[in-house]
């Protein structure tokens, strides 16, 4: 988990590949039936909105697994949940603790 939320922050930092190529990943095409939390899409990435903060990032699964990974280029931070359950919520999760570091970071 650690490793994939380091990737996502040096990935849209753009230090691992050139920023335009970064920016053009960016170009989201509005989503719409993915309810309010998932608005767009772009080149591999997707666009979340958490609590009025844009995130960056992906998601999946697997039969019997399921991962987050968002960025907030506001925060400037990186959050990475993986677990053995299909079923999880890791955008609530990210919802919950979303609040918490934002009002750390900012002091």
């Amino acid at each position: 988990v650690e490793d994939i939320a380091r990737w996502a922050h040096i990935l849209f930092k753009g230090n691992v590949i050139k920023q335009e190529s970064v920016q053009r990943m960016r170009q989201f095409v509005a989503i719409t039936g993915t309810g309010a939390t998932w608005t767009g899409y772009g080149l591999g990435i997707q666009r979340y909105s958490a609590n009025g903060i844009e995130l960056w990032g992906h998601s999946g699964s697997i039969s019997g697994s399921s991962s987050l990974m968002v960025y907030s280029p506001l925060l400037d931070i990186s959050i990475a949940l993986v677990d053995n359950d299909h079923g999880a919520n890791h955008f609530g999760t990210v919802l919950a603790i979303l609040p918490f570091l934002q009002s750390n970071l900012n002091q």
